[in-house]
């Protein structure tokens, strides 16, 4: 099954880092939310661009951590709102 990004729901995102870091809660085709993590930067021609954040620095999960408590709550909240749509035969959709 090839990847739609229109499954893809962005339910929440932090702003965007000094460093670049950008943290997501994404919901894929109605499944669990998860965190994404990446990282833009701007190439020597100027051109922006993403890329997945492999690997995190200190300042990094410094920054995460300034969010964590948000982060859970809503992970939290998109799952009871999935439970609570799906014993009402509503299609959850993130």
């Amino acid at each position: 099954m090839a990847y739609d990004p229109n499954k893809d729901i962005l339910i929440w995102e932090a702003p965007t880092s000094p460093d670049g870091l950008i943290i997501q809660i994404r919901s894929y085709s109605g499944g669990d939310p998860k965190i994404r993590f990446s990282r833009t930067f701007t190439r020597k021609t100027g051109e922006q661009n993403t890329q997945p954040a492999y690997s995190l620095s200190m300042e990094d999960i410094v920054y995460m951590g300034n969010f964590w408590n948000h982060i859970c709550q809503t992970i939290k909240q998109s799952r009871a709102s999935k439970t609570q749509q799906q014993q009402q035969g509503v299609p959850y959709y993130g």
